[in-house]
């Protein structure tokens, strides 16, 4: 029987001062994830295979939105 691996261990801090604490500690620098739905700001640190994460209030304007090349078309 083969011994279970892990693949991935994710977990989200309360803060960025944890997630800073947490990346000094691991010696993992911190990247942008990108925004939620719901408008917070997402950042993570990994070291091997564990990831942490924090939702932090958005500080600057970056709201997510998409439109088709589809949507003007010039009239043929």
């Amino acid at each position: 029987m083969t011994k279970p691996r892990t693949v991935l261990e994710l977990r989200e801090l309360p803060d960025m001062g944890a997630l800073r604490a947490w990346a000094s500690r691991h010696n993992a620098s911190i990247s942008y994830l990108g925004p939620t739905l719901e408008g917070e700001e997402t950042y993570g640190a990994r070291a091997g295979v564990q990831l942490r994460v924090c939702r932090c209030p958005q500080d600057r304007p970056h709201p997510v939105e998409w439109n088709s090349p589809l949507e003007h078309l010039p009239a043929q």
